[in-house]
């Protein structure tokens, strides 16, 4: 099944995320759930244009990274109404709000890894 790669977006993730099957009539994939609740955050859908393997790391990398799948989620959410509705878009708005979003990502993609995470080659 070709088409979207993520559906059942739900918003800001607060905590791990795991990843397990997803399997409906319609679909297959990976579901990113929160472990405690098993509420999903996301579904992501293999398909045609992309097999199994490439969705479930596409799933793994967003659960070990759920700042990132909320950035990915703020991101779509610009004007996400009106790009789904096919309506009108001010420009300048857009890059403006897009503008506000990239720096967002920035901001966060210095910011200081984990002690976890962090190695002592910085290169």
């Amino acid at each position: 099944m070709s088409g979207a790669l993520f559906t059942h977006l739900t918003g800001p993730i607060d905590g791990a995320l795991a990843v397990r099957p997803f399997i409906s009539e319609h679909s297959h994939g990976f579901e990113l759930f929160d472990p405690e609740t098993g509420d999903v955050a996301a579904i992501i859908h293999d398909g045609a244009d992309r097999g199994s393997g490439e969705a479930q790391a596409a799933a793994e990398v967003l659960a070990a990274a759920p700042v990132m799948l909320t950035l990915l989620f703020e991101g779509l959410a610009i004007y996400g109404a009106e790009f789904d509705g096919d309506l009108d878009v001010n420009g300048g708005d857009l890059v403006d709000r897009i503008a506000a979003w990239r720096q967002k990502v920035i901001s966060t993609l210095q910011m200081q890894p984990p002690p976890a995470l962090a190695t002592d080659n910085p290169t």
